[in-house]
């Protein structure tokens, strides 16, 4: 478990040079991993930003538009996207990484096939939800 005081402040090697730890970057990058097998087609870059917050980017390569933006700031876990109408706040990663996976492989696969009817776009929605196996980091 994290203390609310270590976000972004450890002096472990992996902190210092981007801004995660081992467990939090395993986390983000198996998130990274959900949405490319669940067809969406990513780049994965992460660092600090220069008030030294961690940050964690997926973009489409073909566009370069930020598919998930995810941070650290403040002492919770802050996900953006386009398909998160505001911003997932938490103090678990894993959570706020779950939940936004799930919302933006739900709107590709949304958008990408319209549905015959209402009850079929909710099953193919549930379908596509993925489930992250990590352990969760919390922030106290």
């Amino acid at each position: 478990m994290m203390s609310w005081g270590e976000c972004g402040l450890s002096t472990s090697t992996t902190m210092r040079s981007s801004g995660w730890d081992e467990d939090e970057l395993a986390i983000l990058q198996h998130a990274a991993k959900l949405l490319e097998q669940n067809g969406v087609v990513a780049e994965i870059g992460w660092g600090m930003s220069d008030e030294a917050d961690p940050w964690f980017s997926v973009t489409d390569p073909f566009t370069d538009d930020v598919l998930l933006h995810i941070t650290c700031f403040n002492w919770s876990f802050i996900a953006l996207s386009d398909a998160i109408s505001r911003p997932l706040r938490g103090g678990d990663l894993y959570m706020v990484a779950t939940e936004a996976v799930s919302r933006v492989i739900r709107l590709r696969t949304t958008t990408d096939r319209m549905p015959d009817t209402a009850a079929d776009g909710m099953l193919q929605q549930r379908r596509n939800i993925p489930r992250l196996t990590q352990k969760s980091i919390r922030i106290k």
